[in-house]
């Protein structure tokens, strides 16, 4: 999951960060990693 821009760029815009491009810029997308679990209860049958 995208949390937000470091470096020249910063905040937490879901979609763009301007950077004035005057001078050489370092940019970064932080990203989050997100992790899920499936259980499965099996049905009991009679």
């Amino acid at each position: 999951m995208f949390t937000g821009w470091s470096g020249d760029a910063s905040g937490s815009n879901l979609t763009s960060s301007l950077v004035l491009t005057d001078s050489p810029k370092r940019v970064v997308a932080e990203w989050k990693k997100r992790c899920y679990v499936v259980a499965e209860t099996p049905t009991a049958t009679s």
